[in-house]
């Protein structure tokens, strides 16, 4: 059963699942004030927990969209090399695999803890690029802990960079600046 209810953050809520739809590259503002009121499950608490201890601290987090609004990594790349090469380690949160070794032939410390490698390699299809990630019959529960990790990844990452366009990238930038306490 679906109703509207106020999804003010102050407010405390019973629901098991409170869902927000928003689409046509929304500004990310309301999903990341909401996102920010989640009260996650222990499982995925410690899957983050964990994340983040394989991870050594002060990393940058590469963010790069490769489906259905794919981001131009090769030139996010060619545009910040030098900032990109300035870090010991790099978290390259993605939803394709090609995008993670790409970075990784550039001779980068780069992690990834998505379980991309299962999808393979899909070519583009009739000039579409592959939906990999979204379109895969993997596991939902790995799908959800994948997300959620990344989010996780990249709010805790010293810096973030990306060229991605829509609403997921504007959602990753906003959590970021309530966690640096920026008033939205």
């Amino acid at each position: 059963v679906s109703k509207a209810v106020n999804l003010r953050p102050d407010i405390s809520r019973s629901e098991d699942i409170l869902v927000r739809v928003a689409c046509g590259g929304c500004d990310g503002k309301h999903s990341a004030i909401l996102y920010n009121s989640f009260e996650l499950k222990p499982v995925l608490v410690n899957h983050c927990k964990d994340l983040r201890a394989r991870l050594p601290k002060g990393y940058l987090a590469i963010q790069c969209r490769a489906t259905d609004l794919p981001s131009d990594h090769e030139g996010l790349y060619e545009e910040n090399k030098t900032l990109i090469h300035s870090y010991k380690s790099i978290y390259v949160a993605t939803d394709n695999i090609n995008v993670v070794k790409f970075f990784k032939d550039k001779g980068l410390n780069v992690f990834n803890f998505s379980q991309l490698e299962t999808l393979g390699h899909q070519p583009n299809v009739g000039g579409k690029p592959p939906l990999a990630l979204h379109s895969s019959d993997m596991d939902p529960d790995r799908k959800i802990k994948d997300l959620i990790g990344d989010i996780h990844l990249v709010r805790h990452a010293r810096e973030l960079i990306s060229n991605s366009r829509g609403s997921f990238i504007n959602f990753l930038r906003y959590l970021r600046k309530l966690d640096a306490g920026e008033s939205l």
